[in-house]
């Protein structure tokens, strides 16, 4: 699976902290910040934001579907200045993992009212996205 962790667990203390949003990034909670499977143990980690949804440390709860929703928007938005192959390059995977199974995850209810938060509040997007 494209989760599986060798690592154990960190334990009940670490699963607590992520779930009351004590270790959220943008995109998810995180965590292993310093534990990513794409960088070295102990550094932070290398990824731009949306590595999140590829990486077996997120820890998507229904906290963070707004700044996905808008990720997802801001992305879709992007097909109009990219090219389709820059554009797929960039964002596809991202968009394919948000749309096919982050959001499927939850109930639809769950899901219009992280759409209605995320139209409410213009909602920060990290400066690596536009570049």
């Amino acid at each position: 699976s494209w989760r599986q962790c060798d690592a154990p667990p960190e334990g009940r203390k670490d699963r607590d902290s992520v779930l009351r949003g004590e270790q959220d990034v943008w995109l998810a909670a995180c965590s292993g910040f310093d534990r990513s499977p794409f960088g070295e143990p102990g550094a932070p980690c290398p990824q731009p934001f949306w590595g999140c949804l590829e990486c077996r440390n997120a820890v998507i709860t229904a906290r963070k579907l707004p700044a996905i929703i808008a990720f997802q928007q801001f992305i879709e938005e992007q097909r109009a200045s990219l090219s389709a192959a820059d554009w797929a390059m960039k964002f596809g995977r991202a968009h394919d993992r948000i749309a096919g199974q982050v959001l499927p995850a939850f109930p639809e209810s769950v899901i219009a009212e992280a759409r209605r938060e995320a139209d409410r509040h213009a909602l920060y997007l990290p400066p690596e996205a536009r570049q």
